[in-house]
């Protein structure tokens, strides 16, 4: 976990890293404890930005209103599949997963992408709470592909077993297909079926800051941070 003891450097430059895309103005605690979490990304030579988290079209995994940090770094295309992105498109930015690399074929079926013809594999993973103000319980569902990292993606409980489809297409070259969590999320930029230009992609996401700290990928996944 994060190390906070620079607290006294965090205070002195509060206010100083605001989040990309806000949803709500932060309480003093938790600008603090995002200023103090982004200097010490930064202090490990990390590029970090902050971003707000608008709606729930990433739950289970990032929820409306947490706050996350993405590494600006640029990667091979390859090492961000399956990975959530922010991604930049008509001036707005996006959280979302990379899906479909340039070239793959795509298609979804049943709230499940399908890669070259395979359904991405689900497991039952149990219910959890409502969304404040929805008043649904999501559906969890434990989502693997041989290649790709494991995660938890959601449907929302009452929602049809009929899915909008995406038709088979290939993405092109220079660009990349993404989808949200909550897979039954009304416009996301992945299910309309426009593959997003990888100039887009702002960064991959690795952390999150606020309501709780912790990490969101694997933390030897990101070049420059030491065990501890």
């Amino acid at each position: 976990m994060i190390d906070r003891r620079r607290v006294v450097a965090g205070l002195v430059l509060f206010g100083a890293v605001r989040p990309s895309v806000a949803a709500e103005d932060p309480s003093p605690e938790r600008w603090a404890r995002a200023t103090i979490d982004v200097l010490w990304f930064r202090s490990k030579g990390i590029r970090v930005a902050r971003y707000s988290m608008k709606t729930d079209a990433m739950r289970p995994t990032v929820a409306r209103s947490d706050e996350i940090l993405a590494d600006r770094r640029p990667l091979p295309l390859a090492a961000l599949a399956g990975e959530i992105v922010v991604v930049e498109v008509g001036g707005i930015s996006f959280i979302r997963r990379v899906f479909g690399l340039p070239g793959e074929r795509i298609a979804m079926a049943e709230w499940r992408p399908v890669i070259a013809g395979r359904a991405i594999e689900w497991t039952e993973d149990g219910w959890s709470d409502a969304s404040p103000g929805e008043g649904a319980r999501l559906r969890i569902f434990r989502e693997t592909h041989p290649e790709r990292p494991p995660h938890r993606v959601a449907v929302r409980e009452g929602a049809s077993d009929a899915s909008p489809s995406v038709p088979d297409f290939v993405v092109p070259d220079g660009h990349v297909w993404l989808l949200g969590d909550l897979r039954d999320a009304g416009a996301d930029v992945g299910r309309s079926g426009l593959p997003v230009p990888t100039t887009a992609i702002r960064g991959r996401v690795i952390y999150r800051s606020n309501p709780s700290s912790g990490w969101l990928v694997p933390p030897e996944t990101v070049a420059g941070v030491e065990d501890e």
